[in-house]
């Protein structure tokens, strides 16, 4: 899941998305932080311990 302005961005307007990639090309250190902002949602989202803890929880309700 992208959030606009925190791991990428999101717009409907075509320019717009232009604008945001040039200005991520002219500033390395934006560009860095929204990747990294990716990648900690990314981790936060689909890391192995939240799969699993997630599966724990499902079959845990199911179960009782």
């Amino acid at each position: 899941m992208i959030r606009n302005g925190e791991s990428g961005f999101i717009h409907t307007d075509t320019q717009a998305l232009i604008d945001a990639m040039q200005h991520l090309l002219r500033d390395p250190a934006e560009a860095r932080r929204l990747g990294e902002g990716a990648r900690r949602t990314a981790l936060d989202r689909f890391h192995i311990d939240r799969f699993a803890r997630d599966w724990d929880e499902a079959l845990r309700y199911v179960c009782s």
